[in-house]
């Protein structure tokens, strides 16, 4: 279920959808009582299988609601609608950064602006205690006034720690601007995490394209944690020396590595594009906020007209007034990009030193790649999958394919990834490689990889497939159906839509053997006796439900099946109209319910 044209939600009357992705979507309101617009962003319904999110959700919404700078999207409000919770954020009129780079670079001192306001946002909630953890074009958004404003804070968060288990693509939005230490899953995150998100966007604008693209996120979050950074200057021969150690230093595979803090990385950053050594003793210990150096004719940044990074798609939310995609892309041929600079950040760091022996291992470790260029690259894929390249007498940086060929024959895991990376919303392919982590010890990701076959099954109507596969979980060491709500959740809704089949009779019992105890049980047993045509037995047992827990949801929904098919239609529809109105209801149950009303109602 998800809000429409015209429909009241708390205060707020809905316009228009802008955009979705893997964990919001966001729509346009008005606000009537303060006669404004505002962006609502309502969470993805499948968060809800977890009954601890509304807890979390209202706990971090609080978080970023007291985030208080000009240059982050302000969070109004947060509640709940018929059981799925929103976000309501100030409307921002104009576009994305990613939009806007779709159609070519902006204007230098435009840039400048840009990668200021992005950095003192970053800094100012790093010094709140807040991360970001989602920082791509996508989510910068740029008035049609000027002004610039960093969005979707705590959304990542508030996916990563609910126990439903989305896929990773989902939870981490866009893979092309993931942390190795993000991507493999690390919870004690830090402001590390966003320094590389952002060296990321710096790459992209000064080489016109992201580091790693591919077919797959599989390959793209492998290639983030593996593959050596593509050197900028092979790519964009005019980038000075200076600017390609800040963005190697940025984007150090390890945190420690990198800079320390964001407002040392912007004012590297824009020192190297000046022509100034980035290494060098800064020149006062305040940065003049207005104060740009115009940059050296030496230094090109963005991509050369000869060379037109292709577009990746992965779709995401913005809260502008433009419907845009979370798409990392740099412009056409025709398009030559303006020379960027950036200013420093709030304050001015320490310099770093002036020779760091990171420089040295980096270099070794990309020398060792190249000599094995011609060896590999019968294997290689390219990142961006343009036809464009490098000039000969450039060095071209070798990407690999994240899993070649003899490892997929050999390692039945790695076979799994690899399909799972092909079709990520493929359940046979989670669930084949839930079974291969399951035979190799990994219990907890097993399980994770069972849910999410059980979620890809109950999306495509399979519910004899999302019960086997939680069942298959629920069957590994340690698993515990009354110690996981998540998967109870899902069980409960497999089993209830399942029953219309008449296909659940040998599940439920089976899991009747395995927890004789389980609350839901004899409501759904019931419910499966009504649609086989065993009406007495479906009857006494729903009775001996309801008497226990009167005011179970899955139980009346059961007893208004009853009603339905004993063709008593008026009570059938006033008790639909008396659950509806209760709260909170599992959204699957909500949207039954309502269709159970439009029938009843024809």
């Amino acid at each position: 279920m998800t809000f429409q044209p015209g429909e009241s939600v708390g205060p707020y009357r809905i316009i228009e959808q802008l955009g979705q992705g893997g964990m919001a979507t966001v729509f346009k309101a008005y606000h009537p009582s303060l006669d404004r617009d505002v962006a609502i962003k309502v969470m993805h319904q499948a968060f809800m299988q977890d009954p601890q999110f509304l807890r979390r959700f209202e706990r971090e919404a609080k978080v970023v609601a007291k985030l208080d700078h000009p240059n982050i999207v302000p969070v109004y409000d947060f509640a709940e609608h018929l059981g799925q919770p929103y976000l309501v954020m100030k409307f921002v009129q104009g576009e994305t950064l990613k939009a806007v780079l779709d159609r070519g670079w902006p204007a230098k001192e435009r840039i400048l602006e840009i990668v200021r306001a992005v950095g003192n946002a970053l800094s100012y909630a790093h010094g709140q205690g807040v991360l970001h953890r989602d920082i791509k074009p996508s989510n910068v958004l740029l008035n049609d006034s000027g002004g610039v404003f960093l969005t979707d804070f705590g959304l990542a968060r508030m996916a990563a720690a609910g126990q439903s288990t989305l896929s990773g693509d989902q939870l981490l939005g866009t893979p092309h601007y993931i942390s190795p230490e993000q991507a493999r899953g690390e919870q004690n995150l830090d402001e590390g995490t966003d320094i590389y998100s952002l060296g990321i966007v710096l790459y992209q604008l000064c080489v016109g394209r992201v580091p790693f693209s591919s077919d797959t996120p599989f390959s793209i979050i492998h290639d983030h944690i593996y593959t050596p950074l593509p050197l900028p200057r092979s790519i964009n021969a005019k980038i000075p020396e200076d600017l390609e150690k800040v963005l190697l230093k940025a984007l150090a595979k390890d945190r420690q590595d990198r800079f320390k803090n964001v407002a040392e990385t912007v004012q590297a950053f824009e020192r190297a594009v000046q022509g100034i050594s980035p290494w060098a003793p800064a020149e006062s210990a305040a940065v003049r906020p207005n104060a740009v150096r115009a940059p050296t004719e030496s230094v090109a940044v963005g991509p050369t007209a000869d060379r037109a990074p292709a577009k990746s798609a992965a779709a995401g939310p913005t809260a502008t007034g433009v419907k845009t995609e979370s798409v990392a892309v740099g412009p056409t041929a025709a398009q030559v990009p303006a020379q960027p600079a950036v200013t420093a950040a709030q304050a001015v760091p320490k310099p770093a030193r002036r020779t760091a022996r990171w420089v040295w291992v980096v270099g070794g470790l990309l020398m060792t790649t190249l000599c094995l260029a011609t060896f590999l690259i019968s294997m290689a894929g390219a990142l961006d999958g343009t036809a464009a390249a490098a000039p000969q007498t450039a060095s071209v940086p070798i990407q690999s394919q994240a899993i070649a060929t003899p490892t997929l024959e050999s390692d039945p895991m790695a076979a799994a990834e690899h399909l799972v990376g092909i079709e990520p919303n493929s359940p046979e392919a989670h669930q084949e490689l839930a079974t291969a982590l399951q035979a190799a010890g990994q219990v907890e990701r097993a399980a994770g990889e069972y849910t999410r076959a059980a979620e890809l099954y109950l999306d495509q109507a399979d519910y004899a497939g999302a019960v086997n596969a939680l069942l298959a979980g629920l069957a590994l060491p340690g698993a515990n159906l009354s110690g996981d709500p998540g998967v109870a959740g899902l069980l409960t809704q497999a089993l209830f839509l399942g029953a219309e089949g008449g296909q659940m009779m040998p599940s439920l019992e089976t899991v009747e053997q395995r927890y004789p105890g389980w609350p839901p049980l004899p409501a759904l047993k019931a419910r499966s006796l009504l649609y086989t045509g065993e009406l007495d037995a479906g009857k006494a047992l729903l009775d001996r439900a309801l008497k226990a827990a009167p005011d179970d949801p899955i139980a009346n929904a059961v007893m208004i099946d009853g009603l339905r098919l004993a063709g008593d239609l008026a009570q059938a529809r006033e008790s639909t109209a008396r659950l509806l109105e209760r709260k909170p209801l599992p959204p699957w149950l909500v949207e039954h319910l309502h269709a159970v009303q439009a029938a009843l109602s024809s």
